[in-house]
């Protein structure tokens, strides 16, 4: 029994300070494709682009309605002016429906749907660029985490090459100046450390906002430099002319202005009214039917017709120029794509893996008393330079990336 108690108690101890032991939390770590998933649920802007698209399908609905038929309907006395005699009931009841020119209602619902057709483009054109606009700041969030990461790297290398370099003056071998030249270049490195702490604040900040402030304060992002050569550059020009949303856009523009210059030729006849009444009057029954149509006698229609056919004359200009424009940036984008793909490839080689192998062994060497501080600087220097342009090269070629997925639509 005393066993039993013994074991008991120990339980309850190991229990208690099990409960007392700290729960380490880790933040939650994102990759892009979760954000951009976030992203299409919680972004604002892009819920606003949805309800746009849902106002112009709603005018489009309204314009569909026919007008309601209006009914009047009278009932009052009235005593014959020359024959005295009781009162008579009077009455009137009519129906009147304005029926709107079939021509002109057939052009102006074509032109209404383009326009709905202009507000799907655009809000496909809306969400791509919020994507883009998220990608942009994952890409140069990761950037400046990696040159954090070296940053902090480069410090250590020098701050264990400072106290080395103050042994060595304490004995002769070194001179103070390499002792201060060193302790320079840590406060060197040091300020440009709390700009990419300060860089780092802000991109997270910004994705943030872009996912409606939904994230954890201290989420953290998957690093993805990854990369691969694009190959076939000259289709990929052919998708990004045939798959532009924009000159999709220019087409629908020039669509409903066509639409609307057919609709104003038939302006001058808006509707036509058909009316019957029924009255009773004091000494008759009277029956009228009638058709009755609006006749333009100052030549309004004429300059609806003329503002139409400029607006066409203007949408087949903006096209043509967004035709033209588009080339060009596709051929500015590809050109670039490929070059940063010839330098990344450099780097890949032989240049980073040989920058670090001369900073390793200058370092051996100064360790050893062989070569002079300014040159294992000057190597490690070389070294972080080459470093930083390599993924500075990947973050530029996959903004480059975002940039041709959002005109070609393609990842």
């Amino acid at each position: 029994m005393k066993k039993f108690l013994l074991v008991w108690i120990a339980c309850l101890i190991a229990s208690g300070a099990m409960a007392q032991e700290p729960v380490v939390r880790t933040a939650k770590t994102y990759n892009l494709e979760e954000l951009i998933r976030l992203m299409k649920q919680h972004n604002l802007l892009i819920k606003r682009s949805v309800l746009e698209l849902e106002i112009a399908r709603q005018d489009y609905r309204v314009e569909r309605i026919l007008p309601d038929i209006e009914l009047e309907a009278t009932r009052g006395n009235a005593e014959p002016a020359e024959t005295p005699g009781p009162d008579t009931k009077v009455w009137s009841l009519g129906i009147k429906w304005e029926l709107p020119n079939p021509f002109y209602r057939y052009f102006h619902l074509r032109s209404l749907r383009a326009n709905v057709l202009k507000a799907q483009i655009q809000d496909r054109m809306n969400l791509r660029y919020y994507e883009k606009s998220l990608k942009h700041h994952f890409f140069r969030l990761q950037l400046y985490k990696k040159r954090h990461e070296y940053l902090l790297e480069k410090i250590r290398i020098l701050t264990e090459m400072n106290r080395i370099t103050k042994a060595r003056v304490s004995i002769g071998e070194a001179k103070e100046i390499d002792a201060l030249r060193t302790s320079v270049e840590i406060q060197q490195s040091r300020t440009s450390l709390f700009g990419m702490e300060q860089a780092i604040a802000y991109e997270r900040a910004k994705m943030n906002e872009f996912l409606n402030n939904t994230l954890p304060e201290d989420f953290s992002i998957a690093d993805d430099f990854s990369f691969q050569t694009v190959e076939d550059l000259d289709g990929l020009r052919e998708r990004m002319l045939k798959n532009s949303l924009a000159m999709q856009l220019k087409v629908r523009e020039a669509e409903h202005a066509r639409e609307n210059l057919s609709a104003g030729k038939w302006s001058f006849l808006k509707g036509i009214d058909v009316f019957a009444e029924r009255e009773r009057e004091i000494e008759a029954n009277i029956w009228r039917f009638g058709v009755g149509v609006s006749v333009p006698l100052f030549g309004s229609s004429l300059a609806i017709a003329r503002r139409a056919r400029l607006e066409l004359e203007r949408a087949s200009v903006d096209l043509e120029h967004e035709g033209k424009h588009l080339a060009a940036d596709i051929q500015r984008l590809t050109a670039h794509l490929r070059i940063l793909e010839r330098e990344i490839d450099t780097f890949r080689g032989a240049v980073l893996k040989e920058g670090e192998e001369n900073m390793k062994l200058t370092g051996l060497l100064y360790r050893s008393g062989e070569v002079p501080l300014t040159v294992y600087l000057d190597s490690q220097e070389s070294y972080y330079g080459l470093k930083d342009r390599f993924y500075e090269a990947i973050t530029e070629w996959k903004l480059l990336k975002a940039e041709i997925e959002e005109i070609s639509g393609e990842e």
